[in-house]
């Protein structure tokens, strides 16, 4: 077996000091540029590697954080990923990613495993909108912990999501005054503070435009199957209404799909509008108009919330909310 190369080998083979190869090594500013390169060219002709898990006991630090998303089969949260995963690498810091998959259980099990890894913090996409065990609260007495884009009621930890009220209604009044009277909403059933933002901003909305407006809603998931699902029963029921409103893109994309199969022809027919922003929205004919998060500043105040939270535990919950964008597009106004 191949013993492994130390900071002291790497030193000597630069001709620095050990205290200044672990410097450079580290990647410490203060460190000469022309010492810093000698190092960096000694660590790679040795082969030299960090020992984190030693690092990590030295300094109470990873510089890891772990991430937690419901299905990184969802197009939206593999967005979020990406904006995370860039804001921390800003910053020095590497994420771990984990897949709760749907599963309460196994959101519950990964929470349990980074806490495992030693990571400094946690950002979480949670399930539900009630805390259903104890597992988050406890890591939040434990590391700073950041929920992304859905809020559970939990002390000691801080939020950092969209305005769902204002990107529903900003959509529901480029409807009207694109002449709608009659809206179908499709989306999830309100167990996650997303999907219960979204249907109580739709439902005020609705009731604000007068008597003259009529609606229906379709809720189960935020999925294609089931938005694939809703636009078959609304075809089968021989209801078409002047405009559709999903909750997601995942959803819209599917029910595009079925308008189209169904010779209903999107947007002289029916007008339709998704949700998050994906890049798939805008490759599909007609394109999607869609409600776009800022998530690469969304990213980034998770970071400063995280960072410093770890310098100080007791700061109280802080939530920063986010104003999303509607992108208007043929699918709701017709050719450009």
């Amino acid at each position: 077996m191949t013993k492994r190369i130390t900071v002291v080998q790497v030193a000597e083979a630069a001709n620095v000091s050990p205290a200044t190869a672990s410097r450079a090594l580290a990647g410490n500013s203060s460190v000469d540029p022309a010492l810093a390169k000698r190092v960096l060219e000694a660590r790679d002709q040795l082969g030299y590697r960090a020992n984190f898990l030693a690092r990590a006991l030295r300094t109470s630090r990873t510089d890891t954080v772990g991430v937690i998303v419901p299905s990184v089969s969802n197009p939206y949260f593999l967005s979020v990923i990406e904006s995370l995963e860039l804001a921390f690498d800003e910053v020095g810091r590497s994420i771990i990613l984990c897949d709760s998959q749907g599963s309460i259980e196994n959101e519950t099990r990964r929470i349990h495993t980074l806490r495992q890894h030693m990571v400094d913090g946690l950002v979480i996409i949670p399930m539900r909108n009630r805390p259903h065990s104890d597992a988050l609260e406890n890591i939040a007495r434990t590391m700073p912990v950041v929920l992304f884009d859905r809020f559970v009621p939990i002390g000691g930890v801080d939020f950092v999501g969209s305005d769902d009220d204002y990107g529903v209604r900003e959509s529901v009044n480029h409807l009207l005054q694109s002449g709608c009277t009659s809206f179908a909403y499709i989306g999830s059933q309100p167990d996650s503070s997303t999907a219960e933002a979204r249907l109580v901003a739709f439902r005020a909305a609705m009731l604000e435009s007068g008597e003259g407006v009529r609606f229906c809603e379709f809720l189960g998931g935020f999925s294609a199957d089931f938005g694939r699902e809703a636009a078959q029963r609304l075809v089968r029921d021989g209801y078409v209404p002047d405009a559709i409103l999903c909750a997601a893109d995942v959803i819209a994309i599917a029910v595009l799909d079925v308008l189209r199969g169904s010779h209903i022809a999107v947007p002289d027919d029916v007008k339709l509008v998704g949700y998050d922003g994906l890049w798939l929205s805008s490759i599909f004919s007609p394109r999607l108009s869609t409600v776009e998060h800022p998530l690469d500043q969304m990213a980034h105040a998770t970071v400063g919330l995280l960072r410093s939270r770890q310098e100080n535990p007791l700061l109280e919950n802080r939530t920063r909310i986010f104003q999303p964008r509607l992108i208007i597009r043929e699918s709701s106004r017709g050719s450009e």
